[in-house]
């Protein structure tokens, strides 16, 4: 935006406008704590304004995501985000958009039904909170 361009706006407030007040803080929060960690995204797709180890967790855009077994369990995702080097979950409960089809639901489904299982095996843990977004790190 020219607004931002010739300083008028700072960088959060041009974030801020664009994505909502929520995002801004995750931004602010992963850019301040977490700069250096490897960051996977799940049902979050902007990562422009995110520190360079951010990655959206998309099997069909990223099939180092797609886990190949029928059921996968806990343990078969929690070693493949520690195989990839995953430190940290981004997790946003908005709705994705009119485009997203059954299958990619489906093929997201095998990673999501093992987060709260890795939560209460102290595999996982929340970080930070917000009516939108959570961040979980994966415990070593």
């Amino acid at each position: 935006s020219w607004l931002y361009i010739v300083r008028w706006r700072s960088p959060a407030e041009y974030v801020g406008a664009g994505t909502g007040d929520e995002y801004r803080q995750l931004v602010q929060y992963l850019r301040s704590n977490h700069a250096g960690n490897r960051i996977l995204l799940l049902f979050e797709h902007r990562l422009a304004y995110l520190p360079a180890g951010a990655e959206i967790a998309t099997p069909y855009f990223q099939t180092k995501y797609l886990i190949d077994e029928e059921n996968p369990t806990r343990t078969a995702v929690d070693q493949q985000w520690r195989d990839l080097g995953i430190d940290l979950l981004v997790i946003t409960n908005r709705p994705l958009g009119p485009d997203v089809s059954t299958r990619w639901l489906e093929k997201q489904q095998a990673m999501v039904e093992n987060i709260q299982p890795l939560i209460d095996d102290s595999r996982l843990k929340t970080i930070y909170r917000t009516a939108d977004y959570s961040v979980l790190r994966l415990e070593k």
